[in-house]
């Protein structure tokens, strides 16, 4: 996999997944062309600090946190997550839960069993 010093110095019309690397952090990404972070079977970032063994997982779509059936933004070590649609964040679980794309979500999954 290529891996980065940081994130300036990842080409603008790179596509794909790669790693940023330093002495204290790892972070695994997936990008469109343009350094937008993309992928739509995952988290788009996987970001791990070496120092504490702190790890979050970010899902993004089109260069905005977006997750449907669940948090898009998830702090392991402290146990914390927030929801976001279409760049939106919900802190409250049960708003998001109401959104009309997680209930259509919901509906579609229902429907594939």
């Amino acid at each position: 996999m290529i891996k980065f010093k940081d994130w300036t110095s990842i080409p603008k019309e790179f596509i794909g997944n790669c790693i940023i690397e330093d002495k204290d952090s790892c972070c695994e990404v997936w990008l469109k062309e343009g350094r937008i972070l993309h992928r739509e079977n995952g988290p788009a970032m996987i970001y791990d600090h070496c120092d504490n063994n702190n790890s979050n997982h970010q899902w993004w779509i089109n260069g905005e946190r977006h997750r449907l059936d669940g948090p898009a933004v998830f702090w392991h070590k402290i146990n914390v997550c927030h929801h976001y649609v279409d760049g939106e964040c919900f802190y409250n679980k049960k708003e998001f839960l109401k959104h009309p794309k997680v209930i259509l979500n919901k509906l579609n999954k229902i429907i594939k069993l």
